[in-house]
């Protein structure tokens, strides 16, 4: 299983905040600590975001198709796809 584009870019995200995050705590720019604080703080939802979109794809995958009925695994499939749709990061 490798991550998925929101884990990645969740993972950067707080990598970047921690960066902002330690320089503004150094500098004592308290701007640019919280700014880094938020940050950090979206990439961890990003990532956990991501995280629990690839386990739910994963579950769906797991379920064996012959004790489930195909238009079921289809509209798992596709709100799975809708949720991603709606959730993209400004």
């Amino acid at each position: 299983m490798r991550p998925n584009e929101n884990e990645v870019r969740g993972k950067i995200e707080q990598a970047k905040g921690a960066v902002k995050e330690t320089i503004g705590r150094a500098t004592g720019d308290p701007y640019l600590e919280s700014e880094g604080d938020d940050q950090r703080v979206g990439g961890e939802l990003e990532s956990g975001f991501g995280k629990a979109r690839r386990k739910v794809g994963d579950a769906v995958r797991e379920v064996p198709t012959a004790f489930v009925d195909l238009e079921v695994l289809q509209y798992l499939r596709a709100r799975v796809h809708l949720h991603v749709a709606c959730v993209e990061p400004v």
